[in-house]
């Protein structure tokens, strides 16, 4: 009988035992391996996306930095309408845009064809009903315009209306003068005498947009061709051009003398921020009387005084304040 070799059977249980489990090793590296691949490749997508971000978020928060750093501080209206103004409150608005060079543009209807007789008859029915809108919409015809511009550079006018036995203006009547100018009211002797009315229109087509007036108007009495008497000024805006800190003025009620003012006046003016303020004067031979010898840095003395606030005041430099009155206006005393 053949003798069991026990060491020898267990060697080779030993081996297969090896070899079965070599091979469940394999086949779960098999098994699992895609996956950990996997894994890892998403792991690596996951962090390079991550660092992308990090990269993009640092950069628009420098850019968000940099506008911030570079934006203008927007200066916030004051309401002090003493402080500093930048525009002269007694000076007309429209003055700076008539003396800038340039600003005067050659209009298109310069050939239109026009009848200043028919035209000034049409236009005195709607003053003597005062009807307003249709004046305005009337001005603005290119003819009408035309009518105007034919006077640019003269004192002449265009007139309709009562006459005296010379062929002189004398009554009531109508007049039209350069840069759309009109006079409505009485006449002696071929000069503005009495009560009238006068409106000077500013134009789209004339002026800049530097050019912050619609409308000035003057209601008042007159004498010699100028206004003489109790008198108000009106100026209509477009306000969106308004500077800010900068006070425009709108009403001016007192009185005048051979044209300039002269006596007690009331005055409101208008700021950007849609704020009015009301002010009284006193004027003397076209200069605003001064409160006080106070003088600021720049040589300004104080003439309006608020009404809400007596120690508030709008100043004025003396260089500015000589032959104040209607200087939009034409005249032959001019």
């Amino acid at each position: 009988m053949k003798k069991f070799d026990f060491d020898k059977a267990l060697k080779e249980l030993d081996e297969e035992e090896l070899s079965e489990v070599q091979t469940q090793k394999a086949k779960i590296l098999v098994t699992v391996l895609p996956f950990v691949i996997i894994i890892l490749i998403l792991a690596v997508m996951l962090l390079a996306s991550a660092q992308k971000e990090d990269k993009s978020g640092q950069q628009t928060s420098t850019e968000g930095q940099t506008e911030i750093a570079t934006m203008e501080p927007i200066e916030e209206a004051s309401d002090e309408p003493t402080a500093e103004p930048t525009q002269n409150p007694t000076a007309e608005p429209e003055v700076e845009a008539e003396e800038d060079e340039g600003t005067m543009q050659t209009p298109s209807y310069v050939n239109e064809p026009f009848h200043a007789e028919n035209q000034l008859a049409e236009l005195l029915e709607y003053f003597v009903s005062d009807n307003r809108k249709a004046i305005e919409d009337l001005v603005h015809l290119d003819r009408y315009k035309a009518m105007s511009y034919s006077l640019e550079g003269t004192d002449d006018f265009y007139y309709y209306g009562d006459k005296n036995a010379d062929g002189k203006a004398h009554g009531k009547g109508i007049a039209v003068y350069a840069d759309n100018r009109y006079y409505y009211g009485t006449w002696a002797d071929g000069r503005r005498e009495g009560g009238g009315f006068f409106i000077h229109y500013h134009m789209p087509e004339c002026y800049t947009q530097k050019n912050v007036v619609i409308y000035h108007q003057f209601t008042g009495n007159w004498k010699n061709d100028l206004p003489d008497g109790e008198g108000a000024e009106h100026y209509e805006y477009h306000t969106d051009r308004f500077e800010k800190n900068t006070g425009y003025n709108t009403n001016l009620l007192g009185n005048y003398q051979n044209g300039l003012i002269h006596g007690t006046f009331y005055i409101t003016n208008l700021y950007s921020d849609g704020n009015i303020n009301e002010w009284d004067a006193e004027a003397q031979n076209g200069s605003w009387v001064y409160r006080s010898d106070s003088r600021d840095q720049v040589g300004r003395g104080p003439v309006f005084v608020d009404r809400k606030n007596k120690d508030n005041y709008i100043w004025v430099h003396p260089k500015e304040n000589k032959n104040i009155g209607i200087s939009c206006l034409i005249s032959s005393k001019n």
